[in-house]
């Protein structure tokens, strides 16, 4: 008698947990940047639930297409750009200290590899982190990064990614106006202001549903005078790179 036959799907979830826990966790923890030795024991045991068939499956691709390379930290890095980590620190107080999974980094990982593979994008022209920490990711219509086309954030919980594109809407029908009089969060109204200086022709905010059945926030953005901002919702075929890709 045989187990039942695994499916391609289970099989790239497996593929994840046991190259996080046997591969990029003890790494992690015994790189000597660490602000202390770390036990790969005291790892809080994950809820796995997050990792969709989608998700696994864009975020290996991104990893065993070298879209993103593994560090000798056990971070992950696309080319010359800010390293994505996907373990965090638990609390000092605790000894040995604890040591969890950063969710979100995972669907940064996973976007940046459905934007070289699926749609096409130059891996000199993507990276991690906006100058300003607001965008976790971003493309470019050059290769000196001079222009961005696609700025892009995770969301782990699909009503947060809906909740951060409403924010935008709002703060950018309202134009220009400081954080201590903004209605909305200060970390969304950080947001719009990174996306003034930046200025890119698309936002892509993913939450899961990116992954699992293409149900993607994808904007176009549209410029006026005095900050004001307004988000055109477009197919996620807007993202899809062309030689003559423009931020503008």
């Amino acid at each position: 008698m045989t187990g039942p036959v695994e499916s391609l799907e289970e099989s790239e979830q497996r593929e994840i947990r046991d190259r996080v826990l046997r591969q990029y966790l003890p790494v992690w923890c015994a790189s000597p940047s660490r602000p202390a030795p770390l036990d790969p024991s005291a790892f809080d045991s994950p809820d796995w639930s997050f990792l969709t068939p989608g998700l696994a499956h864009w975020f290996l691709i991104a990893i065993d297409e070298r879209v993103v390379d593994v560090t000798s930290d056990g971070d992950f890095v696309r080319g010359s750009s800010f390293s994505e980590g996907i373990f965090e620190h638990g609390p000092k107080a605790v000894s040995p200290r604890s040591t969890k999974l950063r969710r979100e980094s995972f669907f940064e990982i996973a976007a940046v590899g459905m934007l070289a593979v699926r749609y096409g994008w130059p891996l000199e022209r993507l990276r991690f982190q906006s100058p300003r920490w607001a965008f976790d990711f971003l493309a470019y219509s050059d290769d000196a990064h001079r222009e961005v086309v696609i700025a892009g954030e995770a969301k782990r919980l699909q009503h947060e990614a809906v909740a951060l594109s409403a924010s935008l809407e709002i703060c950018g029908e309202r134009g220009d106006h400081p954080e201590h009089h903004c209605t909305e969060r200060p970390n969304h109204h950080k947001k719009y202001a990174e996306l003034l200086e930046l200025r890119p022709r698309i936002i892509w905010i993913v939450g899961p549903e990116a992954f699992a059945a293409d149900l993607n926030l994808v904007f176009r953005v549209e410029e006026g005078s005095g900050g004001i901002v307004r988000l055109h919702r477009v197919d996620a075929r807007e993202l899809t790179f062309s030689s003559d890709s423009q931020a503008r």
